[in-house]
């Protein structure tokens, strides 16, 4: 948080100035879910008033400002009685207006603002006991808010650091201080250099499992005697960074960016930040880290990050990901196990025909109907699929692929 009037969430383009006389408060009514930046004037006889900024990722599942408005009418039916909706716009954005105005015995009036901002859903929420008193503060408080793409430089002590993990944070912070020392701008590499440091995370059992040890990179660690002639708070964060952390590591996370998530957004094909390529230097391969990322997100049972079981890329990184009750496969190795159908070599992936004897440690049948025959299977003979599930998991990505070019 920034010291001045102007609360920022710099690492989502936002800002909001509040009112003078105004202080910031540790408790929420949303902070168990989602942590939030909550107001409340200095009391006085004529008006109690607060406002409170929540900010919560929509991931993969897009929320309209209607429909977060008409949740939250939903939470509060039972205190309030009178509803009022209004289309409005935030910032130059569009906005859902909510105004509960008539309260089962309660003096307080209520009104609640949503709008979707660099893949959050974002809802200010006022309350006061007089409305006459405190509106023209709410009027000029809405009035202020400035949305935009995420600052191309910023500071720390301006980021939101809304619903980052202790491991995640920690990666941020510490990449931070590591490029501070280097003389660099900060970015995957640094991330990548913060997690190889770390003593907590599955990020960092992952990296130092492949190898990735502190002394092999050769870098100092991220806190040492001699940083006291920083702050931590006013290192710069540049835009490169924020599109990494913003942009993609919230596709793979729900509610809170865990520190397997930022490994996750890193080895990603739509990273902007680098990293992979110090990996590299390590000896790493891409495949091979994202195998061990699986492997180890499957035992955590994290569903939002899904990977195919064959080839072990995530979600978010292939065009589908079809899954069944044990393993999931993408379009990818669908296509190469239809090629070897019909007898033609595929052109890229890693599925074969399975020729091998049942193993006793793992069922060898079709992890979508149970078939024992006519299989297929990736190196590791772990997951299987049959020539018949082939046909079918084929013909459904063939349909979203038409579906695809049809809008």
């Amino acid at each position: 948080m920034s010291s001045s009037k102007q609360a920022k969430l710099a690492d989502l383009g936002l800002s909001i100035t509040i009112p003078d006389g105004w202080q910031r408060i540790t408790h929420s009514i949303w902070s168990e879910h989602h942590p939030a930046m909550h107001y409340q004037a200095n009391g006085t006889d004529e008006a109690h008033a607060e406002c409170e900024l929540v900010c919560s990722r929509q991931g993969n599942v897009q929320v309209s400002p209607r429909a977060a408005a008409e949740a939250i009418e939903r939470e509060l039916a039972e205190a309030y009685a009178k509803f009022e909706y209004t289309d409005t716009r935030l910032g130059g954005e569009p906005a859902t207006r909510l105004d509960c105005t008539e309260a089962f015995g309660a003096p307080e009036y209520m009104r609640h603002y949503c709008l979707e901002h660099n893949h959050h859903l974002v809802r200010l929420r006022f309350i006061t006991t007089n409305r006459a008193v405190s509106e023209p503060e709410f009027d000029a408080t809405v009035a202020s808010i400035r949305l935009g793409d995420p600052a191309t430089e910023c500071v720390f002590g301006e980021l939101a650091l809304v619903d980052y993990a202790p491991a995640a944070l920690e990666c941020v912070l510490a990449g931070s201080v590591i490029a501070h020392q280097r003389g660099e701008k900060l970015s995957g590499r640094h991330l990548i250099g913060s997690l190889v440091h770390g003593d907590s995370g599955i990020a960092a059992s992952i990296l130092q499992s492949l190898g990735a040890t502190a002394e092999r990179l050769g870098w100092a660690p991220p806190c040492d005697d001699d940083d006291s002639d920083f702050d931590i708070h006013r290192l710069p964060v540049p835009k490169s960074v924020f599109s990494l952390l913003t942009s993609v590591v919230p596709r793979y996370a729900r509610d809170t960016i865990r520190s397997h998530h930022v490994l996750l957004g890193i080895l990603s094909k739509d990273n902007v930040a680098g990293g992979p390529d110090l990996l590299a230097e390590l000896g790493i391969g891409l495949a091979e880290a994202r195998a061990a990322l699986a492997d180890e997100i499957g035992q955590e049972r994290d569903t939002r990050c899904a990977f195919c079981n064959f080839c072990r890329k995530p979600r978010f990184d292939v065009k589908l990901l079809v899954p069944s009750a044990f393993s999931h496969i993408c379009d990818e190795c669908i296509a190469s196990c239809k090629a070897l159908l019909d007898d033609r070599q595929p052109s890229h992936g890693v599925m074969r025909r399975y020729t091998g004897a049942e193993k006793s440690h793992v069922f060898t049948g079709c992890g979508y109907c149970g078939d024992k025959s006519n299989l297929f299977t990736a190196a590791s003979e772990s997951y299987f699929i049959c020539g018949t599930c082939v046909e079918r998991t084929s013909a459904i990505a063939e349909r979203q692929k038409e579906n695809t070019h049809a809008r």
